[in-house]
């Protein structure tokens, strides 16, 4: 028999004109059906993918929920949405503020673009500049808080949000303490069954990336409830792996310090007080991943699957290829939750080791093509008319002794100096095919074509 993960006296469903006294209380999958149906016209059904490539490459069936396809790039929306729609009317008029390294930030200003109501994310000082902007497009004020060292980026940022509660009188919207966040989030899990249901399939396990714990007790409360035999697993990136060692404890503990990740949005000081009730019932297990399985995660996701995964959103797939899971289910039906995709390209490509500036290096190569195309063009020409020069044959004069005619000679510079013109036609060819000009490159597609007909014609 598998226990219950919900907590005792459930909270009824959400009505708008409901005002939360605070944080504390119990959700159950009755609230995850609430936000379900409140969501629906607000939301994508993000697709459940499946790639032959992935399945060969673990020896499993994977079934990838494509979150990072979600409005707002990430699964955030749907909790911060489902939080926005319960504000009382007077809440909505003040305006909310809440602390995000950047996806329930992003999420949460989109839901309130929606809604039309004022919202104030506080951010880490070095969180992605994409991630700040877009929170900005959305009609979300930002501020950045300070970086401390030895402080963690969210307890910082989550003291600025409380002062900024206060002083401007806003109501505060936790990430993943807040009921109505955890509740929004469980209809991901909601559209997972539908989904499996839809392809026939039965998952043997769930794999969720984890920070506070949000998106996984949620999942795990429709879990239970739909996929009673699927199997839930966390997974979070080396040195915030706080779940793992909490679930161990059977109490939460923290991260200490700030270690370093390339995993942004999963950098959460501790298990939530809301959460880990949930999570410490139903979970099968935690397990973490370094950075460079993550790296090699993303890349896979890209090439196979065709989307693209900020760090913490290609966890959990880091998990499988990197076979972290038990025997019994390595080999079976597992569905992976691709939380987000919100990073730029050149974040993208310098996690995994690309090398920067691509563009630009391209641009000065093409440059400096140019400018030897120009001078070789410009040597060549004056090659053309210094030929030109000498065999030019005008009246001839008077003739000279033998002895101080070079008619030789003059022959021997024409023949020298058609050979050199030829040769910079020849040196002006490569650097434009090694320019990436023509069909690879900026010019027009017959470009280079026309070129090389044109120099074979001259050298004939």
């Amino acid at each position: 028999a598998v226990a219950s993960c919900e907590t005792t006296d459930p909270l009824p469903p959400c009505k708008l004109t409901e005002k939360r006294q605070n944080m504390a209380g119990h959700v159950s999958v009755t609230d995850v059906d609430a936000a379900a149906k409140r969501l629906k016209q607000y939301i994508h059904r993000t697709p459940l993918l499946e790639s032959i490539a992935l399945n060969n490459l673990t020896g499993a069936r994977i079934l990838v929920k494509a979150e990072c396809l979600q409005k707002a790039g990430s699964f955030k929306i749907r909790g911060a949405m489902n939080r926005v729609l319960c504000l009382s009317p007077e809440e909505k008029k003040k305006g909310v503020v809440a602390f995000s390294s950047g996806n329930f930030g992003q999420g949460l200003a989109a839901a309130c673009g929606i809604l039309q109501v004022k919202c104030t994310i506080v951010m880490p000082g070095d969180a992605p500049e994409s991630k700040q902007e877009r929170a900005r497009s959305y009609g979300a004020r930002v501020v950045l808080s300070d970086i401390v060292p030895g402080i963690n980026r969210e307890v910082s940022a989550a003291e600025v949000a409380q002062g900024l509660a206060s002083s401007e009188q806003l109501t505060l919207l936790h990430p993943f303490e807040d009921l109505d966040v955890i509740a929004g989030q469980g209809t991901c899990a909601l559209e997972i069954s539908e989904q499996c249901r839809e392809v026939g399939a039965q998952p043997d396990a769930l794999i969720i990336p984890i920070g506070g714990g949000g998106l996984t007790a949620g999942c795990c409360l429709a879990v239970q409830r739909e996929m009673p035999a699927c199997k839930v697993y966390a997974v979070e990136p080396e040195g915030y792996d706080d779940h793992v060692r909490s679930l161990a404890a059977g109490k939460r503990l923290a991260v200490e310090g700030s270690p370093p990740s390339i995993c942004d949005s999963l950098q959460a000081v501790s298990p939530g007080a809301n959460t880990f009730p949930i999570t410490s019932k139903c979970l099968a297990g935690a397990t973490a991943v370094s950075d460079a399985q993550v790296r090699h995660a993303m890349q896979v996701a890209f090439e196979t699957l065709q989307i693209v995964l900020e760090p913490g959103g290609a966890t959990s797939l880091a998990v499988v290829l990197s076979q972290k899971l038990p025997m019994e289910i390595q080999a079976k039906t597992i569905c992976i939750v691709a939380s987000g995709g919100n990073l730029d390209l050149a974040k993208f490509a310098k996690v995994l080791g690309c090398k920067q500036g691509v563009e630009s290096q391209r641009g000065a190569a093409r440059t400096r093509g140019l400018s030897r195309c120009l001078g070789a063009g410009a040597l060549g020409a004056l090659g053309v008319l210094a030929a030109l020069l000498l065999l030019r044959n005008p009246s001839p004069p008077p003739t000279p002794p033998s002895y101080l005619s070079p008619p030789p000679l003059r022959r021997f510079l024409s023949l020298s100096l058609s050979f050199v013109f030829r040769l910079f036609l020849v040196l002006v060819l490569g650097i434009v095919q090694r320019a990436g000009w023509g069909t690879s490159g900026g010019g027009s597609p017959g470009f280079y074509a026309e070129y090389q007909q044109t120099l074979n014609e001259c050298l004939l």
